[in-house]
């Protein structure tokens, strides 16, 4: 059986994806923001691992949200200081936000918007992270900056 909205076109522009930016820590002192290759090899959440790639040099990642149960998430990152290193260093990020529900018509169900995006590094090597824009959107470039 299949079932479809009939009188609607769903034109959400809410996601549920954090864009999460990696900068080196003089790019904050010198306000340039230019972003930077950042040596990753995976990053888990409580529902399991999101990106996995040995070595990766990365400088943007999208991060899943739960929008269904929770009003936050952890992202663990597993890292090395070089690819040549054995040595790996875990860093870990939480973020907290609001779910704001909206029902589009009852034909078609609800929306949701993410909004109220809150950052904690704990236990990490990191230096700092900081908001750049607080809600959730498809046409997001970026929504939060990591310095390391």
């Amino acid at each position: 059986m299949l079932s479809s909205c009939e009188d609607c076109t769903f034109t959400s522009k809410n996601s549920t994806l954090i864009k999460v930016r990696f900068y080196p820590e003089a790019e904050r002192i010198n306000r340039r923001f230019r972003k930077a290759s950042f040596t990753i090899d995976s990053v888990r959440t409580e529902r399991g691992t999101v990106f996995r790639r040995r070595g990766a040099n990365i400088d943007t990642l999208s991060l899943p949200i739960n929008p269904t149960d929770r009003d936050n998430a952890y992202y663990v990152f597993f890292r090395r200081l070089n690819v040549t290193s054995t040595e790996q260093i875990i860093d870990t990020l939480q973020v907290s936000y609001n779910r704001q529900f909206s029902v589009i018509s009852p034909n078609c169900g609800y929306d949701q918007k993410i909004d109220n995006l809150q950052i904690m590094l704990n236990k990490t090597t990191l230096k700092t992270a900081t908001v750049f824009k607080d809600n959730l959107s498809v046409t997001d470039t970026l929504n939060i900056r990591i310095f390391f």
